[in-house]
């Protein structure tokens, strides 16, 4: 293993456990409080930096099983403690946008995507439909997180249906479905919902809707 997989394998290592320790033991939340939050950020802040320290840092190509994983670690270690049905809210606040899964805040995949780009794919723009094209562009051209973004007609804010994504679409927070999310719920300053459902075959039908 490279220099480079080691160290994006070890930040999200790290930040899997930080995960579980916050999740599993909230026994052991001091008389002050707030351990729990502030380790929760540390561990996603830890495994979105490994993820895109293994993406994004030039190189030879990276295989896609690679951030698959991390990203499936982490999205596993997130459902086994909540509700298989909890709302996946991405709220903005004046840090950014944040993720809200039964009121415990994340740090979401998509905000650090948007971060490392060196020009706002978005670039003022607050109609749904030019803001959810922008960013099926920059998900299958600068991040190749998917084969193909289609928007599709909905009755909510926005929808698309993912074609062959990096890892599992309708896992919490899964790359491609935080990109769109974090983009949307910023360019409109406004929480937003989001859906998967599979779309049959290799398809995935992600629907953004208001909180």
């Amino acid at each position: 293993m490279s220099g480079r997989y080691r160290r994006g394998a070890l930040a999200a290592l790290i930040g899997v456990c930080c995960l579980t320790v916050a999740l599993d033991l909230p026994a052991f939340r001091p008389p002050t409080g707030g351990w729990r939050t502030d380790v929760l950020a540390i561990g996603g802040v830890a495994i979105v930096a490994g993820v895109l320290d293994i993406v994004l840092t030039a190189g030879d190509a990276t295989p896609r099983s690679v951030p698959a994983a991390i990203q499936a670690a982490r999205s596993a270690d997130i459902e086994a403690h909540i509700d298989e049905d909890a709302t996946r809210r991405y709220v903005p606040t004046t840090d950014g946008v944040r993720l809200h899964i039964e009121d415990v805040p994340l740090d979401p995949v998509g905000a650090h995507l948007l971060a490392s780009l060196d020009r706002d794919p978005l670039d003022g723009a607050t109609a749904p439909d030019t803001v959810t094209a922008r960013l099926a562009d920059v998900a299958t051209g600068r991040f190749e997180l998917a084969m193909d973004v289609r928007p599709v007609e909905t009755d909510g804010v926005a929808a698309v249906v993912v074609t062959d994504a990096v890892g599992d679409p309708t896992a919490v927070d899964a790359p491609i479905a935080s990109l769109l999310a974090v983009g949307l719920a910023r360019a409109h300053d406004r929480p937003m919902i989001v859906d998967a459902a599979n779309e049959g075959g290799d398809g995935v039908r992600l629907t953004y809707r208001y909180e």
